[in-house]
């Protein structure tokens, strides 16, 4: 602690120095000093989301769920990663409840405007990469859409989704029937940020979230469709 503190002192605005003074407090089981130093962690970089996953820790060891469900949730709109999705789980179930984000599995990469060759889908997701030449005149290298005649939509996945599922409306499986419907209640662009969420899609995703209102909607989004009642005895 006593080192740390003398970075800090010499650089007042030493991220490192600042949460390695929080953790120092975790291993002490002093919760409340530890959240102290994380919280300005992440105050002085909101983007990352070390300090937000040890606040979380944190008020979990504190059985503050409530101030870590909402830690939790603002940590989505950071990034979408497991290990928070994780954190969620271990607070919802003191609820009974779980979080379904309708996640399914695909076995090839997003649309991705930096790779001119991705290979060849079939069916519906031929109709998906196709997406990728037909926007691609609007398109930047990171999938975000300039103002065109052709879509209002702003980027490059929420544009492949939404034209696969409505060319394809009346043949999509059964796990693409959640898609479509958040589609429907204008939800698509949570449903591909959150529930699909892919790294490489990421600089799409951060432009997204960079907006408090859809910021709010996508929390709106997980609390509205995705959290679910565990089934009783």
């Amino acid at each position: 602690e006593l080192n740390f503190r003398k970075a800090w002192a010499e650089d007042s605005a030493y991220y490192s120095a600042i949460v390695s003074l929080g953790n120092t407090f975790l291993a002490r089981e002093d919760y409340d000093s530890a959240i102290v130093y994380y919280s300005m962690a992440k105050n002085m970089h909101p983007d990352l989301l070390e300090p937000r996953k040890n606040i979380i820790d944190a008020l979990l060891e504190k059985e503050l769920y409530f101030r870590a469900k909402k830690e939790c949730l603002e940590a989505f709109t950071v990034y979408p990663g497991f290990d928070v999705k994780l954190r969620y789980q271990i607070i919802l179930a003191q609820e009974n409840k779980y979080m379904d984000s309708h996640r399914f599995l695909r076995y090839f990469f997003p649309n991705n405007m930096n790779l001119e060759d991705q290979g060849i889908l079939y069916g519906m997701w031929d109709t998906y990469r196709e997406c990728k030449k037909k926007i691609s005149k609007y398109c930047s290298e990171d999938g975000i859409i300039e103002p065109n005649p052709d879509t209002e939509d702003k980027y490059l996945e929420v544009y492949s989704y939404r034209t696969m599922l409505e060319e394809h409306e009346n043949e999509l499986p059964e796990y693409m029937r959640f898609g479509y419907k958040m589609m429907e209640e204008g939800y698509l662009e949570c449903y591909v940020f959150f529930s699909m969420f892919h790294v490489d899609i990421y600089p799409q995703f951060k432009d997204y979230m960079s907006f408090e209102a859809n910021r709010v909607k996508t929390i709106e989004y997980i609390e509205k469709y995705l959290i679910e009642r565990k089934p009783t005895n």
